[in-house]
């Protein structure tokens, strides 16, 4: 996961607006317990992916936030 993340970390500073990298790095900080920056990548997958992609990343972000409540 930690070589996942410096390719996905890589990926996203050569392509920001690439929603798909930032969806990426997500999942692998969510792996490893890092549900700020989880919640942070999410985020910004949802505000630069298209508008089909929104919902599926609110979904998934409100997940985290609940967890991260808890």
């Amino acid at each position: 996961l930690s070589e996942a993340r410096r390719h996905f970390r890589r990926a996203v500073r050569m392509h920001p607006d690439e929603h798909e990298f930032q969806f990426a790095l997500a999942r692998v900080e969510y792996e490893l317990g890092n549900l700020r920056r989880a919640s942070r990548y999410l985020g910004r997958a949802r505000s630069i992916g298209p508008a089909h992609y929104a919902e599926r990343y609110q979904a998934k972000l409100d997940s985290i936030n609940e967890a991260r409540e808890r």
